[in-house]
């Protein structure tokens, strides 16, 4: 007869895997113990992003009011320097290309980056025979993660809102 603990310990290493819409269950203690582990510092790290924000708001209202024209202040207290650079997209609409080309003049090519790309989405990646894939320059990107809470996990943060991907 298994021990009270034996008999935790099996229930909370049980993972049902998902793939392709079916879905079968393996006792896995530390991959289980790997995914609720990485799942609270993800919902610490996204408390912390929020209290992060609204500080990082407050400095650049501040480094906004005291840039004089500057796109970068620098601000230091007790030994943390805090550089804050003011940066911006420029887009230009195809309609404005000629009249920027005209006022930049030989400065156009200096100031101006052109891009073109073109891009294979995951699907092709993932349908492409070995003649497509040798036609393509592929790096592997990081895994994404969706985290989510099942009814079971007894929680006040279910309701957490869940973003794809992680950095």
């Amino acid at each position: 007869m298994a021990t009270i603990a034996e008999k935790i310990s099996t229930k909370d290493a049980l993972i049902t895997v998902r793939k392709r819409g079916e879905g079968h269950q393996i006792n896995d203690p530390g991959l289980s113990a790997e995914i609720r582990r990485a799942y609270g510092l993800w919902r610490r790290i996204k408390a912390l992003e929020a209290e992060l924000s609204e500080a990082k708001a407050l400095i650049v209202r501040r480094a906004e009011d005291l840039r004089a024209g500057g796109h970068t202040v620098a601000f230091e207290t007790e030994g943390i320097t805090c550089t804050v650079a003011m940066r911006y997209e420029a887009e230009i609409p195809e309609k404005n290309l000629r009249e920027l080309r005209r006022l930049l003049g030989r400065r156009f090519k200096d100031l101006v980056r052109v891009k073109t790309r073109y891009s294979g989405t995951s699907r092709l990646v993932g349908e492409a025979g070995q003649e497509v894939l040798g036609l393509l320059r592929l790096r592997r990107l990081s895994p994404q993660f969706k985290w989510g809470v099942t009814d079971s996990f007894n929680t006040a943060s279910s309701t957490l809102k869940l973003r794809k991907g992680y950095k």
